[in-house]
């Protein structure tokens, strides 16, 4: 008599709790997917650029980024930190007519992260370009004797020329450095036969 009492007591208790369970873990599974959508982590060196309807809305970051997953999206993550950026010129006249291959260094950042994302369409390969362009015309207009012995003058050349560039853009150009001139093993070779020759003639 006491187990028939006891089974409709039970099953209703089990059937109310499982019934229970199922509604509170779906609950809990929206709310980490909403959570998911609405935020961010922006790392300390970053930045990011919200848009809100496709119109630039903010900059944010660094750390935990809140945006409305409706009408607000993380549309670029802009890294601040300073870039390197290897330049070529290969075949490069100087003022003087001798041809060069050579090789710098150029190191920038982002200054402003709204402009370099509304102002033009790829900060990183137009700063690129704007500083070849830059060295080959600081070549041609530099003779080879000023390349080789004063590179600390062109340094400072090309910067104030790139930095003036690109700073609309939102960028800085925080210095430029010539690692490499090459010349060609026949002009090296031109070169020693003329400089012997211009020995001998003093000795004598």
């Amino acid at each position: 008599m006491s187990i028939g009492i006891a089974i409709p007591f039970i099953v209703p208790h089990i059937a109310i709790d499982v019934g229970a369970v199922v509604p509170v873990g779906f609950v809990v599974l929206i709310m980490l997917f909403g959570f998911g959508l609405t935020t961010r982590v922006i790392s300390q060196s970053q930045r990011a650029i919200v848009l809100r309807l496709g119109q630039f809305s903010g900059i944010r970051g660094p750390g935990l980024v809140f945006v409305n997953p409706i009408v607000d999206r993380v549309a670029y993550v802009i890294d601040l930190r300073t870039i390197t950026t290897l330049l070529r010129a290969e075949q490069t006249m100087t003022a003087d007519i001798v041809p060069l291959d050579v090789d710098a260094a150029l190191f920038w950042r982002v200054k402003d992260p709204k402009n370099a994302v509304l102002e033009v369409e790829n900060y990183s390969d137009a700063v690129c370009m704007s500083a070849q362009t830059a060295l080959r015309d600081v070549i041609g207009r530099s003779t080879l004797a000023a390349i080789l012995g004063e590179r600390q003058s062109i340094n400072n050349s090309l910067k104030t020329m790139i930095d003036a560039r690109t700073q609309s853009w939102g960028l800085h150009v925080e210095s430029v450095e010539l690692c490499d001139v090459k010349i060609s093993a026949e002009l090296q070779a031109a070169m020693s036969r003329h400089g012997r020759a211009e020995r001998e003639s003093q000795a004598r």
